[in-house]
């Protein structure tokens, strides 16, 4: 028997549509199996994450990103209201002209969030892991938006709050779109 997605992950298998509220461990895995079962069921078909979410696990967000680099269909992504760090990264990650948000989105690009308690031996080990998940960071979004390490570096570390027409200008996403002139028209078909 397959799990049960909680409300905030549902998945619309006929629309191949994904929605993203959460980016924690949990959320994160089963975002992936999702993304893998829908790309198994046809791999020739889009499928389009649709982000409305404040971040969460660094980890969790580079096995979304790992998993939507190694399937075969395409993944659009499409800010609704928020994408902020690690939700950000994923709304960079989507396909070349297919990343885009609503008019009103934000979008936030900043370091992933680091979470730590313990010994002074565990703070170090999680300092290390700290800068590899923000050096994978910078990575992607110079792949991505087709920025310099510097400019990178510099912008995630302030943070960087962007509307849709700016994250346009940084390279976060390639359109803002308007109103559709028929349902999911230019957002699900692929124009």
């Amino acid at each position: 028997m397959e799990p049960s997605l909680p409300r905030e992950l549902a998945v619309r298998d006929e629309e191949r549509v994904i929605v993203v509220t959460s980016l924690d461990d949990e959320a994160g895995a089963m975002l992936v199996s999702q993304l893998i079962t829908l790309d198994r069921a046809d791999p020739d078909k889009e499928v389009t994450l649709f982000i409305n979410s404040a971040g969460g696990s660094g980890r969790a967000a580079l096995a979304l990103y790992d998993a939507m680099q190694f399937v075969g269909c395409s993944v659009a992504t499409v800010c609704v209201g928020q994408a902020r760090a690690e939700a950000a990264m994923i709304l960079a990650a989507g396909a070349p002209g297919r990343r885009s948000a609503l008019p009103s989105s934000r979008i936030l690009v900043q370091q992933p969030r680091s979470f730590y308690s313990g010994t002074a031996s565990e703070a170090e080990r999680a300092a290390v892991e700290a800068a590899t998940l923000h050096q994978s960071f910078v990575d992607i979004y110079v792949r991505h938006c087709g920025r310099e390490v510097e400019e990178v570096e510099r912008d995630m570390d302030r943070g960087l709050l962007l509307t849709a027409r700016d994250a346009v200008g940084w390279g976060v996403i390639d359109a803002v779109l308007e109103r559709p002139h028929g349902p999911w028209s230019g957002i699900l078909a692929g124009s």
